[in-house]
C-alpha cells in the first residue's frame, strides 16, 4: 500500500467498495440476468464481447482472457475503465466525498504518444489485400 492510499480513511474505502457493481456497470453496458437474479451478464464495456462481462453486487470480470479475467471490486472497475485513474480518485468518485489533501496528490501527467502516421498509400494497399483475399476465398479449390 503506497503512502498515498494509506491516508484515505478506511470508512471511505469501505463505502466505495460497497457500491452495488450491477448499478454501476449498467451505466456502461446493458445487462441481463445470467445465472439467477444476483449475477448479470452483457457486452463488455471495454473489449465489446457480447456475453463476456459478468457482474454481481460485489465483483465483476470479463471472460476474455486479456481483458479482465480476475474478479474485481467497484474501485477496480472504475480504474479498469478509466486508465490512469488513481486509487484515491476512484474512491472519491465512488464514495462521493472529499479526500484528505495528502490522498489527492496528482501524479505527473504522462505525455501522450504521438499518433503513428500511416504511409500515404496504405488505404490503397489494404483495399488491394482485402480484394485478393476475398477472391481467394471464393475460388472453387
Amino acid at each position: 500500500m503506497s503512502a498515498t492510499t494509506a491516508k484515505i480513511p478506511d470508512e471511505m474505502i469501505e463505502r466505495a467498495k460497497s457500491v452495488d457493481l450491477r448499478s454501476l456497470a449498467e451505466r456502461y453496458t446493458q445487462l441481463r440476468p445470467c445465472s439467477g437474479p444476483k449475477e448479470l451478464e452483457g457486452a463488455c464495456p471495454k473489449c465489446g464481447g457480447t456475453d463476456r462481462f459478468h457482474v454481481t453486487a460485489d465483483w465483476f470480470f470479463c471472460r476474455q482472457g486479456t481483458c479482465h479475467p480476475k474478479r474485481g471490486d467497484a474501485i477496480e472497475f472504475l480504474r479498469w475503465l478509466q486508465p490512469g485513474l488513481s486509487f484515491a480518485e476512484a474512491v472519491q468518485q465512488l464514495a462521493g466525498g472529499a479526500l484528505p489533501a495528502a490522498a489527492t496528490q496528482q501524479r505527473p501527467a504522462r505525455r501522450p504518444e504521438p499518433a503513428k502516421q500511416q504511409p500515404a498509400d496504405w488505404r490503397r494497399r489494404a483495399e488491394r489485400l482485402v480484394t485478393e483475399a476475398q477472391e481467394r476465398l471464393w475460388r472453387p479449390e
